[in-house]
């Protein structure tokens, strides 16, 4: 190899070098950029996550008190029935309960 072909062989090595190292301060740079979006989605990804949670609660205490009004409305539902049918009974003995 002569001279002139080893210089440019190192030319050629300092500019690889030199392009690599560009792409590598590159490469960190946008990773420092993904770093902070992947943080900013990892609160937003939380607070869904807590907004659901509060969510959940609502529908469940929702539920609950449905049950709790549904078993009042059968209870009041079935106590009318009872006095309808009294009402009727007292109407075919002549008015006596």
């Amino acid at each position: 190899m002569t001279n002139e072909e080893i210089e440019r062989a190192i030319e050629i090595i300092l500019n690889n070098q030199a392009t690599f190292e560009t792409q590598l301060v590159q490469t960190n740079a946008q990773i420092g950029k993904t770093n902070a979006q992947l943080a900013e989605t990892n609160k937003i990804v939380g607070a869904l996550a807590d907004s659901q949670n509060e969510l959940t609660g609502l529908v469940t205490a929702h539920v609950t008190a449905q049950n709790a009004f549904n078993a009042e409305i059968k209870t009041s539902i079935t106590q009318l029935a009872e006095t309808v049918e009294r009402f009727i009974k007292a109407s075919q003995n002549g008015g006596k309960p």
